[in-house]
């Protein structure tokens, strides 16, 4: 189950990059936060994006990894 969690909270956080980024370059985008979605989407306001990114990123923080271990090697500069 840790490691499910960890996998999604890493999911809302590359979501939330993304959108700040389609924000930055296109400004309102469409808004897809559901995993089954065959129409078309409407555009949602940068504003909008930018709150479900604030959500996703809040949603994250408690079970993202403080550290990464690879084969037991810690990663310089690590906490």
């Amino acid at each position: 189950q840790e490691q499910i969690d960890v996998a999604l909270a890493q999911a809302k956080a590359i979501r939330a990059f993304t959108y700040l980024y389609i924000t930055r370059i296109w400004g309102d985008a469409p808004l897809n936060i559901t995993v089954e979605n065959v129409t078309p989407l409407p555009r949602t306001s940068k504003m909008e994006l930018w709150e479900q990114a604030e959500k996703d990123l809040l949603e994250a923080i408690p079970d993202l990894p403080t550290e990464y271990l690879t084969n037991g090697w810690q990663a310089p500069g690590s906490l």
